[in-house]
């Protein structure tokens, strides 16, 4: 599994459930992604979903499913996972 904001990648997990905990991010609008892989090379795209982080000092972020356009405030921790 990778994860991606933007193009950017962000990390991969190559063990179930799949999770990452992106900390420390800046004030903004993210486009958030993930992306499976199987075993025989088959690729799976999540859909985009649009996160915004505001407050004045960095807050942490558990990448997962929270809803489209959904907005969060210093500190801020979405504690969700995607499961494929």
């Amino acid at each position: 599994m990778e994860f991606y904001a933007g193009d950017r990648l962000l990390a991969q997990d190559r063990a179930a459930p799949y999770q990452y905990v992106w900390a420390y991010v800046a004030s903004g609008s993210y486009d958030l992604r993930a992306v499976a892989w199987d075993l025989l090379g088959g690729v799976s795209t999540s859909a985009v979903v649009n996160v915004s982080v505001t407050g004045n000092y960095p807050p942490v972020i558990s990448v997962g499913r929270p809803a489209n356009n959904a907005v969060f405030g210093a500190p801020a921790r979405i504690p969700r996972t995607i499961w494929f």
